[in-house]
């Protein structure tokens, strides 16, 4: 983005209205997505987004953008993303209909692979092509890998399905969609994500939690590195080791699904997230890599797990809503760790912020832990043959 704007300030305000939308639009979009084809709204939503990237990309070229359009620009795309992030994850049931053998862990850890390999390999790719061709080719570039995602989602999925118009009932929703029903709906949506024991726990867990590890892997150890290895650039080298995890962790439950068989096992890949990172209050590069490893592979099936469940709790007429609502709960609570990690820092210090928020983040863990296990009494679901 700054190869974009030419300045540091200018990227900031894009990316900011970039944010935006995801932040936000996913507590009211829910109601549109439920009531219409999930396939509908993820090829939309890419078709929306190419056509804007790519009206980046013509701006650049013709020498008449603005800060003002670049920031219009960056709200319509991201509330692509948001309309198709909470879409992807509404229509992952549908899928196993047509997948023999194939259930929803095998699903969510394989998509979950492909967007850390996409998140690991696109900075690079893009940053290769700003430095050889330059800023506007390379948003054309991208622009077209979403038109390459619109024909992928129709070719895969059947233009009967990724239908979320029902309602728990069963029923289809009656009349057309005019303010008073769609404010009904969306009310009964965030009535059942704080009403449902199960989908609650999940997503008030998730939020929490990506309001502590979010800042403490995102500010204080890019800070601490810095400070204690005198070059940033270390961790990056050492980060590879989270996703190299991830990644394997990935494959690893979605080869064995029946590893996360049971809802027990969320609290235990909780801690599994969050013990390791105290081997990060070292400077032994050995020992942050492996901490970030491990960390990394049980995030990943604390993420698949986390998923699974919501799409498992959640009735078909309620799945957008329910998604929505979650993305944009772990999106808007993140800036109140951030704002905090950096109060914290100047007041306690780098070190003590970090103590204190490894300490938060086991305690979670240990409360997970034992209301996970209580949940999975009451609630004996079977993830690993969902």
């Amino acid at each position: 983005m700054l190869d974009v704007t030419g300045s540091i300030a200018d990227a900031g305000v894009v990316l900011f209205w970039l944010s935006v939308p995801y932040a936000t639009l996913g507590f009211f979009v829910g109601p549109l997505l439920d009531r219409g084809s999930f396939r509908s709204g993820l090829i939309g939503a890419d078709i929306v987004r190419a056509v804007l990237v790519a009206l980046f990309g013509g701006l650049l070229v013709a020498n008449v953008g603005s800060l003002v359009v670049y920031s219009l620009i960056a709200v319509g795309v991201g509330i692509g993303t948001v309309v198709a992030s909470s879409a992807r994850e509404a229509v992952v049931p549908d899928l196993t209909r047509d997948l023999e053998g194939v259930g929803l862990v095998q699903i969510n850890a394989y998509m979950q692979v492909a967007r850390d390999v996409a998140s690991a390999v696109g900075p690079l790719v893009g940053g290769f092509l700003v430095a050889t061709v330059g800023a506007a080719p390379t948003l054309f570039v991208d622009a077209s890998t979403y038109v390459v995602s619109a024909v992928l989602t129709g070719m895969s999925i059947r233009a009967d399905g990724g239908r979320g118009n029902r309602k728990p009932g069963g029923s289809l929703p009656g009349g057309s969609l005019d303010w008073r029903s769609y404010w009904d709906e969306l009310r009964e949506g965030w009535g059942f994500v704080v009403g449902d024991r199960l989908v609650r726990f999940i997503v008030s867990q998730s939020a929490l939690t990506n309001m502590l590890v979010g800042p403490f892997l995102g500010l204080l150890l890019v800070a601490y590195a810095k400070q204690e290895l005198g070059d940033a650039r270390i961790l990056g080298m050492v980060l590879g080791a989270f996703g190299l995890g991830s990644i394997l962790g990935g494959m690893t439950f979605g080869s064995r699904p029946s590893l996360m068989r049971s809802l027990a096992m969320y609290g235990p890949l909780l801690l599994g997230v969050v013990l390791p990172l105290w081997a990060l209050l070292s400077v032994a590069l050995a020992a942050w890599a492996t901490g970030l490893f491990v960390s990394g592979w049980s995030n990943m099936g604390l993420n698949i797990m986390g998923d699974t469940v919501l799409q498992i709790a959640t009735p078909p007429g309620m799945r957008a809503r329910a998604f929505g609502t979650a993305i944009s709960g772990l999106a808007l609570l993140e800036p109140i760790g951030l704002a905090a990690a950096g109060a914290l820092a100047s007041l306690i210090g780098l070190q003590g912020t970090m103590r204190l928020f490894l300490g938060l983040l086991t305690l979670v863990g240990l409360v997970v832990t034992v209301v996970g296990a209580r949940l999975a009494r009451t609630f004996p679901l079977d993830l690993g043959n969902a």
